[in-house]
Order: structure tokens, then sequence, then C-alpha cells
């Protein structure tokens, strides 16, 4: 059951280009909540979906961690520690844009548990990123 004080809030919330359903998924990525019943269910799934997405991040940096020398390997994870602290800051305030009125409905936590998939997977795919070797065209990894 989707309300409108979802599509309201996550649609402060998105976070990616071309999303649909209320800024909770990419138009070529299904929805892997689309078969929940009610918002309780649904905001578990979603926060389900943001663990998930939170332990291939941590993969990704493990898997970069393993293959830098120690002081690049210090610096990556010294990144990913300040990186997960904005995270939280941003999450924060898209959750307290979404909920002026401080009610914390039901739906402004799931919004919040889609944003930090969607941030987890921008994450995830930043850090793979930089395991590929540099292309031809590519004079710097930024």
């Amino acid at each position: 059951m989707r309300t409108v004080g979802v599509a309201a809030v996550c649609g402060l919330m998105a976070l990616g280009q071309g999303a649909q359903r209320a800024g909770t998924q990419a138009i070529d990525e299904p929805d892997p909540c689309v078969d929940t019943v009610g918002p309780v269910d649904l905001g578990g799934c979603w926060a389900q979906e943001a663990d998930k997405a939170d332990l291939q991040m941590k993969e990704a940096l493990d898997s970069l961690v393993a293959a830098l020398p120690s002081k690049g390997a210090a610096e990556a994870r010294r990144a990913q520690k300040a990186w997960l602290e904005y995270r939280e800051a941003h999450l924060t305030m898209l959750y307290a844009i979404g909920n002026r009125d401080g009610t914390h409905r039901m739906d402004g936590l799931t919004c919040a548990a889609i944003a930090r998939r969607q941030l987890a997977q921008a994450r995830t795919r930043e850090l793979k990123r930089l395991l590929r070797p540099p292309g031809a065209d590519e004079v710097c990894r930024l």
C-alpha cells in the first residue's frame, strides 16, 4: 500500500536520475518490495534492502582495501568513515525536510531506508570503479 505521504516524502528524497514510483527505483531496476502489504511490512522490506546494499558496499570497500598498499588502504578506510558520517548527516537532513511536523511517520522511515539504499548503491559503484584499471581516456580517477 503506497500512500500520498510516501510519495511526497520520497519525492523529496529521490536521489537517482530517472527515478520512478515516488523516487524509489530506477526505471530499469525491479522493485524489491512490490509484494509488501502495509506500511510496516514496506518499511521492513526497505530496511532489509538498505542493509543488503550496506553489506555490498562493505564488500566493495574490503576488495579495494585488499588491493591497495597499506597507506592507500588506510586512506580508503578513512575516506569511507568520512563518507558514512556524511551519509548519516545527509539522511538526517532529508528526514527533517520530509518530516517537518516531527511526527515520525512510518513513511518517512521507509523513505529514509530507500535513500540509504540508493546512497550505498552509488558508493558501491564508486568503490568498484576504483578497482578497475583506468581507461585510455582517463587522466585521473576523480
